[in-house]
């Protein structure tokens, strides 16, 4: 059975419209755009990537001779990158994700960043021709948190998703109310109370579509595992974003290491003493030295049933009892 018939009906349009029917041949590069929005932790990553698992699915029944890629990026520069390196075959499909596109907005110059929205079809256009691609779709997704800072999106999307969402001000509102009318904005303010509250997942599927002609209905994207993800897809999937993950995490492990490195260097270079030569130097008994380790007041690094007290710890604990001692 095709996944197509296990979709709902708002689904089932969605996928009519990023997927052309198996009778359909292409004769040049076609473009589909969308767009979702919706609040941090609405599920608006696992609805793009799910969206991209059923399409490719779909794609791979109805246009078998395709190749098929999904590109999820922080920015569609980079995605172009990474298309480029490919070099994808004459027949292609590409089912690109730019995940959090406000941060890339705002981070990479706004008004470049409108420039590359605004001219994106003529820039994908432009890179598939020099890299042979003669037909093909590019399916292009913008995830983004906020709706009134990029209003720019809906220029070019035909469809646009609305998540669970919070209103901050009242242009927000307003825009909403525009696009949406107030029955369905409020209709996501009560999606966004019951994810906080009930803490059921499947309110992460629940997506709003505003279909291609003006028609607005509710629709269930099903959850599609990360694992199940990559395991079933036979095509090319790049997530720059996870691997832009994975190297900030080893920088910061890295840094972490120096710095571990660092003090244990410092360690094995000073002076250490136990607390008899402690007590004796300061002229006070055992049981006061071990007391001042004990609530934190005397840093020492415990060997054993042994404690050995830095020199640099030492002086440390002189200095803040002489200004004990002065006030």
């Amino acid at each position: 059975m095709s996944i197509y018939y296990q979709l709902d009906r708002t689904l089932r349009r969605v996928m009519d419209y990023l997927v052309p029917p198996p009778d359909k041949k292409l004769r040049d590069i076609a473009f589909r755009h969308m767009a979702i929005f919706g609040k941090p932790g609405s599920g608006k990553t696992s609805t793009g990537l799910a969206l991209a698992y059923i399409a490719h699915h779909l794609m791979a029944e109805r246009q078998p001779t395709l190749r098929n890629y999904i590109i999820r990026s922080y920015r569609l520069s980079d995605a172009l990158r990474r298309i480029k390196r490919l070099k994808p075959p004459k027949a292609s499909s590409f089912f690109i994700i730019i995940d959090d596109a406000e941060r890339y907005a705002l981070s990479y110059g706004r008004g470049k960043a409108i420039a590359d929205l605004i001219l994106a079809h003529d820039l994908i256009r432009h890179l598939l021709k020099s890299c042979g691609v003669e037909v093909g779709i590019v399916q292009l997704l913008y995830l983004t948190q906020r709706f009134k800072n990029l209003l720019i999106l809906c220029r070019n999307a035909d469809i646009i998703g609305f998540k669970a969402t919070t209103i901050t001000d009242l242009t927000e509102r307003d825009l909403m109310y525009k696009i949406l009318g107030k029955t369905y904005t409020h209709q996501l303010l009560k999606l966004n109370y019951y994810l906080d509250t009930s803490w059921h997942e499947d309110f992460k599927g629940l997506t709003l579509f505003k279909l291609q002609d003006g028609r607005i209905r509710w629709g269930l994207v099903p959850y599609v595992p990360y694992g199940v993800f990559i395991e079933e897809f036979d095509g090319t999937f790049v997530d720059v974003i996870i691997q832009v993950q994975e190297r900030e995490r080893k920088r910061v492990e890295e840094e972490m290491l120096e710095e571990k490195d660092g003090r244990l260097d410092n360690i094995f270079r000073e002076r250490l003493y136990c607390i008899p030569e402690v007590a004796k130097r300061l002229n006070v008994s055992y049981i006061t030295i071990y007391r001042a380790i004990k609530r934190g007041e005397l840093k020492a690094y415990q060997i054993g049933d042994t404690y050995r007290i830095p020199e640099s710890s030492l002086l440390e604990y002189l200095r803040k009892r002489k200004c004990l001692e002065e006030n």
